[in-house]
């Protein structure tokens, strides 16, 4: 899958271009994805800054697979690993269920449903105690994003 070779690769490319993204516009990536996206189309989302005692970064996504959008949690960094649980909890918190997938040797686990955005600005906030207007570094392909929409 196209999302998750770049995945694979995140940690030695440079961002190609400045975008970020506040909190509160997850959902506005979402709809957009959802709308003009397509199967491979994806957005990645990390925080600028990694938390103390950390050199990684969170990385979230939500990606378009079978045509169904979803939200990723790849399994590579240090911490997506630690902090896999937390994400679990939020997950069933919400009533929703989580499937471990694989692809290229990559584990990683995936949830669908029309809530995904929520579960996704609710791990952000949990983990880096991000508010609504702190920015988060975004990655797209497939669709245009621009910080000006």
């Amino acid at each position: 899958m196209k999302f998750l070779k770049f995945i694979t690769s995140l940690f030695s490319l440079p961002l190609a271009k400045d975008l970020s993204v506040t909190l509160d516009e997850i959902t506005y990536v979402y709809k957009k994805l959802s709308k003009e996206g397509t199967n491979g189309s994806f957005a990645v989302f990390m925080p600028q800054i990694p938390r103390e005692g950390e050199t990684d970064v969170l990385n979230i996504q939500f990606s378009i697979e079978s045509n169904k959008i979803g939200l990723d949690w790849v399994l590579i960094s240090a911490v997506n690993l630690s902090e896999k649980e937390v994400l679990l909890a939020a997950v069933k918190s919400m009533n929703y269920e989580v499937q471990t997938l694989e692809t290229n040797d990559v584990e990683y686990l995936r949830v669908e449903g029309n809530r995904i955005p929520d579960i996704c600005k609710q791990l952000i906030a949990n983990l880096y105690g991000f508010k609504g207007d702190q920015r988060l570094d975004l990655i797209v392909e497939g669709f245009e994003w621009s910080n000006a929409e």
